[in-house]
């Protein structure tokens, strides 16, 4: 949200000593916060969000004001509404509790270790990753919100995370990383813990033989294989928010295999209507045949500008020369992953993508079945 900081600013100049209990209540403010709802109605679903862990409701609950006086977003499409005004609120009405602003988390961590992508590595005594974010004896640092829930419908990580810490304190770890949110930072106290309980399904009893052959893939450079919804219904399009393919790119060097993955998604997505940039999850492993085990793991977030995306879209993977035009990293893992454990960090990362699942349960498996290979 803050790079809407400038609006935001104005506003808060324009409500200059009043507090939000009195602008919540006060029915001489009823323009204002019909106009905050129309703003935050309006902001891209990519828009920064204060996360899914500060919410109106808690805010409401701090300052003791009726829960039915804070309800602004009404009946908006955007679904994410309420933690966009609860953070919108937060900012205009400084709340001492939440901070919101440029490089808050080194200003306020300066000693928190960095690696080159900008991940969180070696945390010192007394910090703790938890499933949604960093927890100080005294503050919470949300993850990247495409850590946490990925700008969409979608709540959480799905397990993501839990299952990428239950590995991090394990002895064959060589590397770990996570993304903060480095803008916001809140009062240890109003972090909720915050749980989701789903029944997923996806690869199980994948074999190596796969991997362990010396002619897979085909291609040294790079074998590409595109794995495409047949039957893209409306029903479907609303469901997967405008996924279009999964495009997985394998390849090969010595006693190395490196596997790629790229989530493409439909430009013409409700999701991405005030865009300039297309956000693409983006993966990347390395598969270690004289181990016989996955060595690393990363995952991020490509950023294609419209005409360089639309370029994307009309070739594979290992045909397209250009650059994403912004690439940050989310995570990454050094360890050995056997086969079943990292296709269970890989599904869960790419959450609510059938084509992931149908894809792995038939590469690593006697049966290969895709649509087009390149």
């Amino acid at each position: 949200m803050l790079r809407y900081k400038n609006v935001l600013d104005r506003f808060s100049a324009e409500l200059k000593g009043i507090s939000v209990s009195s602008f919540l209540l006060d029915s001489n403010f009823a323009d204002q916060r019909q106009w905050l709802k129309s703003f935050v109605a309006n902001l891209p679903e990519g828009a920064t969000t204060t996360t899914n862990f500060w919410s109106l409701h808690e805010l409401a609950k701090h300052l003791q004001i009726p829960n039915e006086l804070t309800d602004l977003p009404g009946s908006i499409n955007n679904v994410r509404a309420d933690e966009l005004i609860a953070g919108a609120l937060a900012y205009i009405f400084e709340i001492d509790e939440f901070q919101h602003s440029p490089a808050a988390v080194k200003t306020l961590y300066p000693n928190l270790k960095r690696d080159d992508d900008g991940l969180i590595v070696n945390i010192e005594s007394g910090h703790r990753f938890t499933k949604d974010g960093l927890l100080t004896q005294t503050h919470f640092v949300p993850y990247d919100d495409w850590l946490s829930s990925k700008p969409t419908p979608k709540s959480l990580s799905f397990g993501f995370v839990e299952t990428l810490l239950g590995r991090m304190s394990q002895k064959d770890v060589n590397y770990f990383g996570l993304r903060l949110e480095d803008d916001i930072v809140m009062d240890k106290r109003f972090h909720l813990e915050l749980e989701t309980r789903v029944h997923a399904w996806g690869p199980t009893n994948l074999n190596d033989s796969k991997l362990l052959d010396p002619y897979f893939p085909v291609n040294p450079s790079g074998t590409v294989t595109t794995h495409i919804r047949t039957d893209d219904t409306a029903f479907l399009r609303l469901m997967f928010f405008g996924l279009s393919r999964v495009e997985i790119m394998w390849s090969r060097r010595e006693n190395l295999k490196t596997i790629q993955i790229e989530e493409l998604m439909e430009p013409d997505s409700y999701k991405f209507e005030d865009c300039d940039e297309i956000p693409i999850m983006y993966l990347h492993s390395i598969w270690n045949c004289e181990k016989r085990r996955f060595v690393h793991l990363d995952g991020a977030v490509k950023g294609y500008a419209r005409p360089v995306y639309d370029k994307r879209l009309e070739v594979p993977m290992n045909k397209f020369s250009l650059r994403a035009n912004s690439y940050r990293k989310l995570f990454r893992i050094d360890a050995s992953l056997q086969v079943n454990e990292w296709a269970d960090l890989i599904t869960k990362f790419f959450y609510l993508n059938e084509l992931i699942v149908e894809y792995f349960s038939a590469i690593l498996s006697d049966q290969v079945v895709t649509l087009t290979e390149s």
